[in-house]
């Protein structure tokens, strides 16, 4: 990071005085930001170089608030591969929360996504949870938003660690339940009909 905002002036390198994960991290980058858009990538994992210009013109094209794309699960020791597709479908905020928690074609990965600065900085990741902070984010982000633009161009890389935390069962499996409890509860009283 630093080397880069050495190079690039509209890059800038933060620093935690003590590791206090990933959740705390993006809350820092999103309070730091001074762009009009945020996109977030996690550290080992790879993007296209179109991505985020893929992610930007959808955006100016329809005039959605959030713009996603696919990704492909990748093996640490192989390189993705180029995949031509050319679906693009936009979503209202139920359609997109629905499509969302059914896992059609949007996931609830925070990776994959530009976002528009003004819808999301006053929404931050859940520091208290270990496992699908991500999925409430995108959930509240998703509440917030008039429209989403996807794209099933598979433009984010996540590479798959054979000791990943997701592969494991562990007491952080009850984060998953919090989370899950915590937007039942919301949908419940927004909008009972995508229950």
């Amino acid at each position: 990071c630093e080397k880069y905002a050495k190079e690039y002036s509209n890059v800038f390198a933060l620093r935690q005085a003590e590791n206090k994960g990933p959740s705390s991290a993006r809350n820092l980058g999103i309070e730091a930001s001074h762009g009009d858009y945020i996109a977030f990538v996690d550290s080992d994992d790879q993007i296209a170089p179109q991505y985020l210009e893929t992610l930007l013109t959808n955006i100016k094209k329809t005039g959605a608030d959030i713009s996603a794309v696919s990704y492909q699960i990748v093996k640490r020791d192989k390189q993705p591969k180029q995949i031509k597709v050319n679906e693009t479908l936009s979503f209202s905020s139920n359609e997109a929360i629905s499509d969302l928690l059914y896992q059609n074609r949007l996931d609830s990965s925070q990776c994959c996504k530009l976002y528009r600065k003004g819808l999301i900085e006053k929404i931050r990741f859940d520091e208290r949870i270990s496992v699908y902070e991500d999925l409430l984010f995108v959930y509240k982000a998703f509440c917030n938003c008039n429209k989403i633009v996807w794209s099933d161009q598979k433009l984010y890389y996540y590479f798959k660690q054979d000791n990943g935390q997701m592969d494991r069962v562990s007491p952080m499996t009850l984060d998953a339940f919090e989370v899950m409890e915590q937007i039942k509860s919301d949908i419940a009283q927004r909008n009972p009909l995508l229950l």
